[in-house]
């Protein structure tokens, strides 16, 4: 379940990727099978899907905030439904900032803090409950490749510094499903780029709209740090970190969604308290830190700043046109 991705997924030529595109086509044709057997659930209130096309993480957690955020300010009421990924209980049920982490998982915990928050195996119960309880928009947390319903608009989400990896599917690279036919589905395209990161040709030639944020720190005071991850792609902290100003002494990766221990953050703060610096970390990585070793580490927010401002409530708005018709 914790695992680093493998180097190879972003080498384009690699040996070990062709030997195990075979591979590949089972994953494909098992995907295309469930599609076609499910029966999507039509919700009585929109439903947004918010997801990628790669394994691991593309910034999806920081969208649906974002967008969750933006349906607010313009008078909704939006609930998140997730699947609770790390977490041990099925749901459904509405996570509340007591559960441990490892009850709803991560990602949930985090999301609650912005909204009303649902997990559940079955996403379609969790629908109904949420609608019970007052949601007039519905938030699919990583879900583009869930097709148990139906969706108003789908985002996907592309981070600029991984991009696409080496092109292939899954175990030969990254990619969930083939980016053809991932970028078919959506109805926007949100492009993550942290430092001018190019736009991928495939993102060149799409239908639909292509909108562009950058990840804002909401920095303390930049001082110099020992910073540690346990996400998708921990090096993009880190460079989120330098670019905010601090100095980054000691960096130390984690597996995505890593359970840290009392023992983990004991070693973390000996090595500080030897490089004299503080230890940082990200809000996501913060929920999964036992409670009684959280003093003294500095948690680093971070913000989406879409271009132009406007961009991201032009394309909800398109659901509101759907409402309204």
């Amino acid at each position: 379940m914790f695992l680093s991705p493998p180097k190879f997924w972003n080498k384009p030529g690699s040996v070990l990727s062709y030997i195990l595109e075979p591979f590949s086509w089972f994953y494909r044709i098992g995907t295309v099978i469930h599609n076609r057997i499910s029966k999507p659930y039509q919700a009585s209130v929109p439903v947004i899907s918010i997801g990628n096309i790669i394994l691991g993480g593309a910034g999806k957690t920081p969208v649906t905030i974002a967008i969750a955020k933006t349906l607010i300010s313009m008078g909704y009421t939006p609930h998140i439904i997730s699947r609770g990924y790390g977490g041990v209980l099925k749901g459904p049920l509405q996570v509340n900032l007591e559960h441990q982490y490892s009850q709803v998982g991560d990602e949930p915990l985090l999301l609650a803090k912005y909204a009303p928050t649902w997990i559940s195996k079955n996403r379609k119960a969790a629908v109904k409950l949420a609608i019970k309880s007052g949601a007039d928009v519905l938030l699919l947390d990583d879900a583009h490749q869930n097709y148990t319903l139906k969706k108003d608009l789908c985002f996907v989400v592309v981070n600029g510094s991984n991009g696409f990896g080496n092109g292939r599917v899954f175990p030969a690279g990254p990619l969930r499903q083939s980016i053809q036919s991932g970028l078919k589905e959506a109805t926007t395209i949100v492009f993550i780029s942290q430092d001018n990161d190019p736009v991928p040709p495939a993102l060149r030639s799409i239908s639909c709209p292509v909108i562009q944020a950058r990840i804002i720190p909401i920095s303390p005071k930049p001082c110099a740090v020992m910073g540690f991850a346990g996400i998708g792609y921990p090096e993009k902290f880190r460079q989120t970190l330098e670019q905010a100003g601090y100095e980054v002494k000691i960096f130390k990766s984690f597996p995505d969604h890593y359970p840290y221990t009392e023992d983990d953050l004991r070693k973390l703060r000996m090595r500080a308290r030897v490089e004299k610096v503080f230890l940082i970390t990200t809000e996501k990585d913060a929920m999964r830190i036992p409670h009684n070793c959280r003093n003294n580490i500095l948690i680093l927010p971070m913000d989406l700043a879409f271009e132009p401002a406007s961009s991201l409530e032009t394309e909800l708005k398109k659901m509101h046109t759907r409402i309204e018709s």
